[in-house]
């Protein structure tokens, strides 16, 4: 999660003041997890997005997320989700 900090506009007080609690990374199942419509099964955080799912609406809650971001995130998504913050900060410019 530290990785956020990479990305431009990100800085340690957002980091600490909640931006990490927010954001997260649900990798998808493996082929052999027993799945519910296709997601595994797991304890749901309600403090934190799914970066994967998130509307474009919730992502521009996110401190310093810019529209231009947003659809950035929401395009690169469409091919594969993403699996790693590092991937994330690639999209947003970290």
């Amino acid at each position: 999660m530290e990785e956020l900090l990479l990305v431009r506009g990100i800085t340690q007080e957002l980091y600490d003041g909640g931006l990490k609690q927010m954001v997260s990374v649900v990798k998808p199942p493996k082929d052999n997890e027993k799945t519910i419509a296709g997601f595994k099964q797991s304890k749901i955080n309600f403090n934190k997005i799914n970066i994967n799912a998130a509307p474009k609406e919730v992502l521009l809650a996110l401190p310093s997320m810019t529209e231009d971001l947003a659809m950035k995130i929401i395009a690169s998504r469409e091919s594969a989700d993403f699996r790693a913050m590092n991937e994330v900060c690639s999209i947003v410019g970290g």
